[in-house]
């Protein structure tokens, strides 16, 4: 399935954290230029994602979801008491990532990696959104979900992501796959969650 229009921003201060400044500083930053930057990148995203709900079969290290299998010791064990998992894929576009370029060609680094964090972050907003989402959509039938797992964490190699993009056709959404397996647009994710009773 895939959801469009969602209304997801970063957290301000994960942004700063980001750029280097410890959590214990954040509080004491004033943040009011910062914002002004995060509603001018808001222009240039486009949050999108596509999932789907399928049945786990875990066999050793071979994980079965849906007609898909992968191959992660780690994976396993996290899905091992799981009846179903969502696989995902989500976006937030290539605007930012353009903007950041240009930004970067003009010799305009300051801005241009500022961009660059608040483009991860909101990326890392999605995902969390997605997470909450799945949550409530596991608990309406009786489940409770564990945390994301995303190819190239643990021993989940990146060239699993290519099995994981087919089952979510993923390039609906407008991301595509490199040779290595990274996604583009850069600031993509992709997970699995595991729903247990």
């Amino acid at each position: 399935m895939i959801v469009k229009n969602i209304r997801v921003e970063p957290s301000l201060d994960n942004v700063l954290i980001r750029l280097g400044y410890k959590r214990t500083e954040t509080g004491r930053i004033d943040k009011e230029p910062l914002l002004k930057e995060l509603k001018k990148a808001g222009a240039f995203t486009d949050a999108v994602y596509v999932y789907r709900d399928v049945p786990v079969k875990i066999s050793g290290s071979e994980i079965g979801l849906g007609k898909t299998a992968l191959e992660s010791k780690s994976l396993a064990r996290l899905l091992k008491d799981c009846t179903y998992a969502t696989v995902f894929f989500a976006t937030i576009g290539p605007g930012l990532e353009k903007r950041s370029s240009k930004l970067m060609e003009k010799k305009a680094e300051p801005e241009a990696l500022l961009l660059d964090a608040i483009g991860s972050e909101w990326a890392e907003a999605l995902a969390e959104f997605i997470q909450e989402r799945t949550r409530m959509r596991a608990e309406k039938k009786g489940f409770k979900i564990k945390h994301r797992f995303s190819p190239g964490y643990g021993d989940l190699g990146l060239s699993e992501q290519r099995r994981l993009y087919t089952l979510c056709d993923a390039g609906k959404i407008g991301i595509e796959l490199t040779a290595d397996n990274f996604m583009v647009p850069l600031k993509s994710v992709s997970a699995v969650i595991g729903w247990y009773r």
